[in-house]
This record gives C-alpha cells, sequence and structure tokens, in this order.
C-alpha cells in the first residue's frame, strides 16, 4: 500500500510546467520548515518553563504542527514519488491529532478563561504589592509589641512567668527571682511544685486542671512558695492559659505578687479586730453597766451640770443646779441662758461655737436665782459634738464661789504679782548671765596675757634654771587661779540655769593618761600610789561632754589625793553593763601597767558597726573614785555637795573653794547620771558615778595638740599673713611675740572697724578675731567680711574669754571658722594655724619635767625640820596657811646646802600646791607622812 507503482507523480497534473512546480516545492518546503520550528521552539520553552499550566495541550498542540508540517513535506515527496497511501495515512494521523487538539482545548478553555488578563494581573500585582506592605508594617508593629512584651515582662514590678503544661518554668523575670530568691537559670531548672508549699499544691492543681479543661478560664489563688533561704513567701497567684489555634494548650502565664506583707498585717488586723470586738463587748457592757452609776453620780454631783444646745437653750440640768439657782427642771428646760445669766450667755455660747474651740473655763461668772439675788460661780464649758464631729452643743459644770470670791480675787491679786515676780526674776537671771559673761571675760584676759608671757619667757634660752623655775611657779600659780576662777563662773552658771551639755568625740584612754600623768607627781610627793584601771569592754572612742568628764574626775582626784595621807587612790572604769563574752575573754583593760586588749576591743567595736562602717551605739560607764585617806563623817554627807559648804578635814586644810563637788554633782546629772559617796572616818571614801555616751571609732576624733615646740617654718612655703584684732595691747603684743618669730607676716587693728580695711586691702590668710571689742566687736566684723566670696576664702578663728562652752555655736552662727579660749596654750594656737592653712612647722622637742621616782622622795618629818629654827618654823607655818608661795621659797632658800634634799622636797610641795601637808610638818604634833 505504501508503494506508488500504481501511480503517477502528482507533478504530472502540473503539466511539468517549472515555475508551477517550483512554486509549490518552495511554499511547502518553507511551511513545513516553519512548522518544524514552532514546535521545536515551544518544547525548548516548556523543558525551560516547567512551571507552565497546560503544558499537556501544547505538547499536543506542538504534535498537531509537527504532522501538519509532515504533510507539506509529503506534498513536495510526491511531486515525484505517488506514496499516497503514505500522504494519506500522514494526513489522517495529522486530523487524528487535531481534533485530539480540539477536544483538549475545549475541556481547559473554562480553567484558561478564569486566568486573569495582563490587566487583572497588573492589578493583582499592586494589591499584592500593597499587602506586602501592609504584612511588613504589621510584622514591624508585632516585632516591637514584642519587645514591648519582653521589657514589660522582665521589668514588670511584679513576678511573672511562663509555664509550660507540666508545670516547669521555662521564662521568668527578675522581679519573680528576687521574690523566691532563685537565679534565673537555676529557677528555670524548676517546676512550680518544687517551690510550692505542701499545703497548697492540690488546690492549685485542681483550679490548673479545670483551665486545662476550659471550664474556668483564668483564676487567683493565695498561696505560699518557699524562698531559696527556706523561709516561706506568700503570694497572690493570677494564672491564665495561652492555646494554639488548634486548641491545644501551650503555656500559662503567671503573675505572681508578694503578699507576706499585706498577709502579716491583715492577721495581725484580724486579731487586732477579734481582740478589739472583744474587747468592745466587754466595755459595752461595763459602760452599760456604769451608764446607770453614772446617771447616779450626777444627779447626786456637788458640782452643776448644765447642758445647753447651739442656740444657748437649756436640755438638761442636774438637781445640783435647781438647788442653786431656786427653779424647778421643768421650769428650766428649754429656756436660754439669756434668762439666767444675761450678756455673758451669748458670749460663752459664740465662743463654743467656734471649731477651734476645745475647751474654754470662764471664772467669776454671775448667775441670778429665781428670788433675784447674785449667785457667783465659776463655769467651765466643754463643747459637745457627734459622732461626725458636728457641734450639737456645751456642757457647763458650775462650781458655787459665792463664800470663796473674795478669796479668789485675793488669789488673782496674788497670781498677778508672783508673774510680775517671775519677770523681775527673768530680768534679773539675764543681768547674771551678761555680769558672768563681762566677769568671765574680765578674769580670763589678764590671765591670758600672764600665763602668754610665761610661755614666751620660758622659750628664751637665756633664762637660767632659777629663772626658769620662777617662771614654772608663775605658770602653774597661773593654771591654779584659773581653776579656781571656772569653779566660779562653773557654779554661778549652774545658778543661772545657763549650763549645757555640750558634746564631742574624744580619746577616754588618752583622757585617763592624762589625768593619771597630771596627778602621778602629786601622789608622789606625798607618797601615795595612784593607780587607773579600765576593763576591756569599755569603748576607747566615746562621744559626751570631755570638758565635764574632765572637770569632775580632776576635782574627785584632787580631793582623793588632797586628804590622803597614806595608802592609795584609785580610779576604776567600767561599763554598767558589760557584755558576757568580754567578761569570758579577757580581765586585761586599760591599767597604769598596760591598755586593753586590742583585739578584744576591736571584736567590740566590730560588733557596732553600721552599714557606713561607723560605730555608733550608747552605752553607760561607771566611774569609782577611792581613797584611802581620811574619811568623812556621816552628818557631813547630808551637805556634801552644797555649794561653798567643806567638810571639818577641808577646813583643816584651808584650800579650796568648796565648790568642786557641788560642780561634779551637777555636770555628772547633766550627763545623764548620778553621784553617789560611801565614806568612813580615818578608812576612806569612795565616790561612785554613771553617765551615758556613744561608742564611736577613731576617724571621729579630732588629732591631739603636738607635745613639740613650733620654733619656725619649714622651708618652701609662701608668706602667710595673719591679722590679728585684740582691742587689749597685752593681748595683741602677746599673739605678735608668739607668732612673729616664727615667721608669720603679721598686722594688728584695735577693733572690728579698723579690720575690715586691713582684710580688704592685705589680703590676710587668717585673722586672730576678738569677739568682744569696743567700737565694734568681733561678731558684727565676721558676720561683715563673710558676706563676701573674698572674705568666704578668709579663715576667721575666734579669740575668746568666755569660759562658757554654751557660747561656740554663736560665734560659729556669727562665721567664724573656729574659736580659741583664753588663757591657751602656744600648742593649741600653731595646731588651729595648721589645720586650716596647711603649715608645716619646724620642731623643737619640748624637755619633759622631770618626775622624781617615789622611792627618791624620802618621807619628811618634823624632827627633819629641827635643823631650823622655831621662829623659822612658825613663820613657814603662818606661809602656808596664808598661801603666800613667794614667802614659802624665800623661806625654804634658807636650808642649808648640806640639807638640799630637804629644800628640793619642800619646794616640790610648794610647787603642787601641798600646802596642808607643809601646814601639818609645821604643827607640834605632826606625824610622819
Amino acid at each position: 500500500m505504501l508503494s506508488g507503482q500504481l501511480f503517477i507523480p502528482h507533478g504530472h497534473c502540473y503539466l511539468w510546467k517549472t515555475e508551477l512546480v517550483a512554486l509549490h516545492l518552495a511554499s511547502d518546503g518553507l511551511i513545513t520548515v516553519a512548522y518544524y520550528s514552532i514546535p521545536l521552539l515551544l518544547l525548548i520553552f516548556l523543558h525551560q518553563r516547567q512551571d507552565i499550566p497546560f503544558s499537556g495541550i501544547l505538547q499536543l498542540f506542538s504534535g498537531f504542527i509537527i504532522a501538519c508540517g509532515t504533510t507539506h513535506l509529503m506534498e513536495i515527496w510526491t511531486l515525484w514519488h505517488p506514496t499516497y497511501w503514505l500522504s494519506g495515512g500522514i494526513k489522517l494521523t495529522t486530523a487524528v491529532i487535531s481534533l485530539s487538539t480540539v477536544v483538549a482545548l475545549i475541556r481547559v478553555l473554562p480553567q484558561a478563561l478564569s486566568y486573569p488578563s495582563p490587566k487583572q494581573l497588573k492589578k493583582n500585582n499592586q494589591r499584592l504589592l500593597a499587602e506586602i506592605k501592609q504584612r511588613q508594617k504589621t510584622e514591624a508593629q508585632l516585632l516591637e509589641r514584642e519587645q514591648l512584651f519582653r521589657y514589660a515582662f522582665e521589668n514588670a514590678p511584679i513576678g511573672k512567668a511562663l509555664v509550660s503544661p507540666d508545670g516547669k518554668f521555662f521564662r521568668v523575670n527578675q522581679s519573680l527571682c528576687k521574690i523566691v530568691g532563685y537565679a534565673e537559670a537555676e529557677l528555670l531548672t524548676k517546676t512550680f511544685q518544687d517551690i510550692t508549699h505542701p499545703d497548697d499544691v492540690e488546690a492549685d492543681i485542681n483550679y490548673i486542671h479545670q483551665v486545662l479543661a476550659g471550664t474556668i478560664q483564668t483564676y487567683q489563688i493565695e498561696k505560699r512558695y518557699f524562698h531559696r533561704l527556706g523561709h516561706e513567701v506568700w503570694i497572690l497567684l493570677n494564672v491564665s492559659l495561652v492555646r494554639h489555634s488548634d486548641g491545644k494548650p501551650l503555656y500559662f502565664i503567671d503573675q505572681i505578687q508578694d503578699i507576706t506583707q499585706q498577709k502579716e498585717t491583715k492577721d495581725l488586723l484580724l486579731n487586732y479586730n477579734q481582740t478589739l470586738e472583744a474587747e468592745v463587748a466587754k466595755r459595752t457592757k461595763a459602760l452599760q453597766i456604769s451608764e446607770a452609776s453614772y446617771r447616779r453620780l450626777i444627779e447626786t454631783a456637788h458640782e452643776g451640770i448644765w447642758i445647753i444646745d447651739t442656740d444657748g437653750n437649756t436640755k438638761f440640768v442636774n438637781p445640783r443646779v435647781t438647788k442653786l439657782l431656786g427653779y424647778s427642771r421643768k421650769e428650766m428646760m428649754g429656756k436660754p441662758l439669756l434668762s439666767f445669766m444675761g450678756d455673758e450667755a451669748k458670749a460663752i455660747v459664740d465662743i463654743n461655737k467656734n471649731p477651734g474651740n476645745r475647751f474654754n473655763e470662764q471664772n467669776d461668772l454671775k448667775l441670778y436665782r429665781k428670788d433675784g439675788s447674785v449667785l457667783w460661780v465659776i463655769i467651765s464649758t466643754t463643747k459637745i459634738v457627734d459622732l461626725e464631729g458636728n457641734f450639737t452643743g456645751s456642757l457647763m459644770m458650775l462650781t458655787d464661789i459665792s463664800d470663796l470670791y473674795e478669796e479668789l480675787r485675793l488669789r488673782k491679786q496674788a497670781e498677778k504679782e508672783l508673774q510680775q515676780a517671775l519677770e523681775a526674776a527673768k530680768y534679773a537671771n539675764q543681768a547674771k548671765s551678761r555680769f558672768l559673761a563681762n566677769m568671765s571675760h574680765e578674769l580670763r584676759t589678764p590671765l591670758n596675757a600672764i600665763l602668754g608671757f610665761t610661755q614666751i619667757l620660758s622659750r628664751d634660752s637665756s633664762c637660767t634654771s632659777s629663772q626658769q623655775e620662777k617662771l614654772d611657779i608663775i605658770s602653774q600659780s597661773g593654771q591654779h587661779l584659773l581653776g579656781l576662777i571656772n569653779d566660779i563662773l562653773s557654779i554661778s552658771k549652774i545658778e543661772a540655769g545657763i549650763t549645757k551639755v555640750n558634746d564631742d568625740y574624744f580619746d577616754l584612754y588618752y583622757l585617763l593618761d592624762s589625768l593619771e600623768s597630771m596627778f602621778k607627781i602629786k601622789a608622789q610627793t606625798k607618797g601615795i600610789e595612784l593607780y587607773v584601771e579600765c576593763t576591756p569592754e569599755v569603748p576607747q572612742y566615746v562621744k559626751m561632754d570631755q570638758s565635764k568628764l574632765r572637770q569632775v574626775l580632776i576635782n574627785i582626784l584632787g580631793n582623793g589625793i588632797k586628804f590622803t595621807q597614806e595608802g592609795m587612790v584609785k580610779l576604776d572604769v567600767a561599763l554598767s553593763q558589760p557584755p558576757d563574752e568580754f567578761i569570758k575573754a579577757s580581765t586585761s583593760g586599760y591599767s597604769s601597767e598596760g591598755k586593753a586588749s586590742r583585739d578584744i576591743q576591736a571584736q567590740y567595736l566590730e560588733a557596732g558597726k553600721t552599714e557606713g562602717g561607723m560605730t555608733n551605739y550608747p552605752t553607760k560607764i561607771t566611774f569609782k573614785i577611792s581613797d584611802t585617806g581620811s574619811g568623812i563623817a556621816p552628818d557631813e554627807l547630808d551637805t556634801l555637795f552644797e555649794a561653798f559648804v567643806q567638810t571639818e578635814t577641808g577646813y583643816k586644810a584651808d584650800t579650796g573653794t568648796g565648790l568642786g563637788l557641788t560642780i561634779s554633782k551637777h555636770f555628772v546629772e547633766l550627763m545623764g547620771g548620778k553621784i553617789t559617796v560611801e565614806s568612813e572616818l580615818r578608812q576612806g571614801t569612795t565616790f561612785t558615778f554613771e553617765v551615758e555616751a556613744i561608742s564611736t571609732n577613731a576617724s571621729n576624733i579630732e588629732r591631739k595638740p603636738s607635745l613639740k615646740r613650733v620654733v619656725g617654718l619649714a622651708p618652701g612655703q609662701p608668706t602667710y599673713r595673719i591679722l590679728v584684732v585684740e582691742d587689749r595691747w597685752e593681748n595683741r603684743y602677746l599673739l605678735m611675740q608668739l607668732l612673729e618669730p616664727i615667721g608669720f607676716q603679721l598686722k594688728e587693728a584695735c577693733n572690728g572697724q579698723e579690720a575690715i580695711p586691713l582684710w580688704r586691702d592685705w589680703h590676710p590668710h587668717l585673722i586672730l578675731m576678738d569677739m568682744r571689742m569696743p567700737v565694734m566687736d568681733g561678731y558684727e566684723a565676721t558676720q561683715q567680711i563673710k558676706a563676701s566670696l573674698k572674705g568666704q576664702a578668709t579663715t576667721i578663728i575666734a579669740i575668746t574669754a568666755s569660759a562658757f562652752e554654751e557660747e561656740r555655736s554663736i560665734i560659729l552662727e556669727a562665721g567664724c571658722d573656729d574659736f580659741i579660749h583664753k588663757p591657751f596654750q602656744e600648742s593649741i594656737l600653731f595646731d588651729k594655724i595648721a589645720q586650716y592653712l596647711g603649715v608645716k612647722y619646724i620642731y623643737e622637742d619640748v624637755q619633759e619635767a622631770t618626775i622624781l621616782p617615789v622611792q627618791s622622795f624620802k618621807k619628811i618629818t618634823q624632827e627633819d625640820l629641827l635643823v631650823m629654827s622655831s621662829q623659822w618654823l612658825s613663820q613657814l607655818h603662818r606661809a602656808a596657811l596664808e598661801g603666800d608661795c613667794s614667802e614659802m621659797l624665800a623661806l625654804i632658800e634658807q636650808i642649808p646646802d648640806s640639807h638640799n634634799d630637804l629644800k628640793l622636797n619642800l619646794v616640790t610641795l610648794v610647787n603642787n600646791f601641798q600646802q596642808e601637808t607643809i601646814i601639818n610638818l609645821t604643827e607640834n604634833n605632826a606625824t610622819s607622812i
């Protein structure tokens, strides 16, 4: 069938016209090339774009085109080869493929038509871009919200946690960690059951099951957590569940609030309310029982009780009122006060209507009886308010004073006179204070010159030993006179009521050291022992009134040594209630042989440390001074602490003012203590007192004055300018003589008015300012200088002759940076200058006074003095009685050099004011000492 031998080529039909054959050949050839190229390109395209829809149609369509191309190729072939069966078969195949393509296209046409057009695609693309931008914006917002949530979660003031359905923490914030005491990493390894009190677990789990089952959405419960340290923490727990979109539980959100304090407060309030309810019930019953008693009391009261309303009308009167006025209760009820009292009734009502008046008492009021007579009464009125505080009336208490009216008038006159006397006493007290201030200035100012120039002269290396000895006597005598002046001024301040406690920080052990050194030589000259001992728990550094404590100890120790001829004087210092650990730890505290155990002291201070490393706790310290002296008679103990009163032994000694113990008693009481005394004649005396103190540490203690003498300024320093402002020439001269040889540049002024222009022009680094001066005093001058920035940079140290520590605040408020009392030690002056200017000095070691050991003092007897004549002994006895040191020293110089030890010991007694010893030696029947 494929053979074409039975047929002729169809080219014969074209009569073999070359042009016609060529036309058919060219057209069928080009169609064949195009038909084969198109499917080839389609197949290449489908291979590259396998995601194209309807690819099967395109492949079928490609087969159809290839078949069509093949038919055109057969048209060329059959021009010369008549294989018409083959050509017909190919055309039939082409027809089948074409029909299949049509059927396939019909099937996919609806789906193809559903695809958007390019315009629709463009529109869809724009919509998609908008949706993409919106989604990006939404994602950014979600990210921001997530960050905010994370920040809110982490920094929430209450505890927050995310807990898995099996109860395990997988996210917690710091507030929760703080509540339970666990670190975050440690808490994430636990479940909520691990830290929940066993009694609270079951209730919590029941709620969780209800939430998981969907019965409830959230729940709130009070429960207890265990803190990492073991104690219980009450919390308020709020729980909600987050689910997946398919409803599957994801995690619980827990909010935890610490309510331990509220719980404790609630329990306290509950207990209080229960107690209060019981008390109210009890009180209600008591009130019910006592109401009848009160009613009977009112009805039978000796005082009249009268109640009025807000308009002044009578609401109640008791029988006493009706009896006093002669009316019946029925006649008085509802009647205004005006009916019984007159115009004064309106004043009472007006006063009690004023909200500010809770109570008002009016005296000498007149009431009118029913018979017209006058009744004098005292009416005390009390405002009556309801439970809401509204004024509802007044209650008046009437006291009949008709018989006492004249006495009352006289009493009021006496009260008026008493008030006048109080005003006069107040004025006199102020005048006395001014007098004391003046006396302090007038007495201490010349002493400042005496003691100051003594210090200057003692610097002179050309002084002979004899001259130096006389200067020492002048200094000791001046100090003794200063002590007497201070005693008199102190008792005057006490009587004027102006003595106050001035607490400061100081080294108590150093104070005890200085007192021991002060009295050691006096004890040695008398051949007696002096002991100062302190238990280890007594703090070394304390805050209290050092000046007053020192004065009390000096007074009592001085008396002990004065009135003890043999034996010992002992000062014991201890805490009033020492801690047990220190009693057990050590018994070696401060003593004459050794100071406190530093390890024990450090433990004691460490126990009292506060957050800032500062020890600051109150304590009470007991001081006990005992001696083996002459003792005090029992009948003299009651008057021992009275001013200017001396015991019989004191009169015999003929020294002192009789003020020491009076001052000591008052100072101890000011420091929060009480002084007691026990004594037996010829056996000794013991004084005991306790004072309050604040324990502190060494950082608060001011540095002690240097024990070295300043001789000049260290090289390499600027030139320091000091202005001396003092109205008295001798005191200016004293300061100039002290400071100028050291190397300071000095100028002087007589008063504040002269000082201000000098300060303005000369620019001194420091001003030494006297506070009491004519023309312009130091207070005003200081205030004017300190009013400017330049003045604030200038240090001003007040030089005051006032003995009153109470003036310290006044001086500092005026603007002074510090102050120095007259008379002053040169070391204090130089230390103050160094403190404020940073001056560095060149020092010369001060030679310590030679203290003769006890064994070097031979006991002096009356026989030792027989080397001198009876006339000499009488003269020495009289000079000792009169306290004439110069006369005694002149007589002692007459002792021959062969008895130099006797001369030296007598001079030592005079220098230490031991006149009573000399008096006893020169008496006919004196015993050895």
